[in-house]
């Protein structure tokens, strides 16, 4: 959004502080120019806005003027006119918030560690079907629910290939024990896209934890090429009721086997 900017200057440039933007309201200018400048040398320094980065590029004839973080100590001799311009780029949030694709509430994705060159980007929260981002109609694992629907993103767009991102995704609503962490997509066992588990999410409570690699399992496009592909979600189904072992199940025919003798004795008296 709009934000302005303050520099303060050295070396006895006047104004020795000033302040720009570049929005429409035209209250401020986005231009500062110091005429009749006396030979020497003076500094511009812009002071650190909270989620702005700050570049510098300065033309000098002779090449004399440089630059260091938010500061040009820029050195003017005879004759020179010396340009200096300061861009100043917004930070990429780290999270992006938007409501379920089946209006339980709001969900928030993050990318933990993101910067400017690799972060979230494309981010759609999705019915699990009829969505023109959803899997095909029907092909949801049997017995399936994604309460929550599915959320769709990039890790783009100049992440190291071959990083490992870390996520976390905050539900509106505690989750029920059991809940899996399904993704659709592509595997390097199974190239054609069906729906699979990643195991290695952890889930408490109404966030899920997961990791993925470009590349690896969980990236879509299957290539070590800096962007990853992830369409997942909670599900809700069958496999929320562990399975017995066999020895379990053993016992427990051992049980309803006893407890049936017993009532047959209890019907005897």
């Amino acid at each position: 959004g709009p934000q302005d900017f303050a520099y303060t200057t050295t070396g006895g440039l006047t104004p020795a502080s000033f302040s720009l933007d570049d929005d429409a309201d035209g209250t401020l200018s986005n231009t500062q120019t110091f005429t009749s400048v006396a030979l020497g040398s003076y500094s511009v320094t812009e002071t650190t806005v909270t989620g702005f980065a700050t570049t510098i590029a300065c033309v000098d004839p002779d090449g004399g003027t440089s630059t260091s973080g938010a500061t040009a100590t820029i050195d003017v001799d005879a004759g020179e006119t010396i340009t200096c311009t300061f861009t100043n780029t917004e930070d990429t949030p780290p999270c992006v918030t938007g409501s379920t694709a089946t209006a339980t509430g709001d969900a928030t994705l993050c990318l933990l560690g993101a910067t400017n060159d690799c972060h979230l980007d494309a981010v759609m929260f999705v019915a699990a079907s009829g969505d023109p981002q959803s899997p095909p109609p029907e092909s949801a694992p049997p017995g399936v629910t994604f309460p929550h629907g599915l959320f769709a993103f990039n890790a783009a767009p100049s992440c190291t290939p071959g990083f490992t991102a870390d996520f976390t995704l905050t539900l509106p609503a505690i989750l029920p024990a059991g809940t899996q962490f399904w993704k659709y997509g592509r595997t390097a066992a199974d190239p054609t896209p069906h729906w699979y588990v990643l195991t290695s999410a952890m889930i408490a409570g109404n966030v899920i934890s997961f990791s993925i690699t470009d590349g690896g399992l969980g990236d879509d496009d299957l290539t070590a090429n800096g962007t990853i592909q992830d369409p997942a979600g909670p599900g809700v189904g069958p496999n929320d009721i562990p399975a017995l072992s066999g020895l379990a199940l053993l016992l427990l025919a051992g049980l309803l086997g006893a407890a049936g003798v017993w009532i047959a004795r209890r019907g005897l008296g």
